[in-house]
């Protein structure tokens, strides 16, 4: 269940999240994200409006699929601090890339 910044404080509320795009770190539309920045091919950061109460909580990520490719993508998110996650994307061989397609984040908890 989520709900709007009323209920911030609440463990099962969504506290961030964001739609963008990954190349160019282009924010689309989001809630409690003041930026995203780019820290190197496949990987990105979300950074906060507000840092939460701890780094104790989970964050999601999913991204477009590349049509017609021979490969497979993963993305991937990790709750590194209250004030930001970091966001990874990588094809089958194991190498980092950046989606030119949406990429949509939330982050719950703490």
């Amino acid at each position: 269940m989520a709900y709007n910044d009323g209920h911030k404080g609440r463990k099962d509320s969504v506290k961030a999240w964001a739609e963008f795009k990954m190349s160019t770190t282009t924010i689309y539309s989001s809630y409690n994200v003041s930026s995203i920045t780019d820290q190197g091919t496949g990987h990105c950061r979300i950074n906060y409006d507000t840092a939460l109460s701890s780094a104790s909580y989970a964050s999601f990520a999913s991204s477009s699929p590349t049509s017609g490719g021979s490969k497979n993508y993963v993305t991937g998110t990790v709750s590194s601090s209250a004030s930001y996650s970091d966001l990874y994307r990588e094809n089958s061989d194991g190498n980092g890339h950046d989606t030119s397609g949406g990429v949509n984040f939330f982050a719950i908890g703490e």
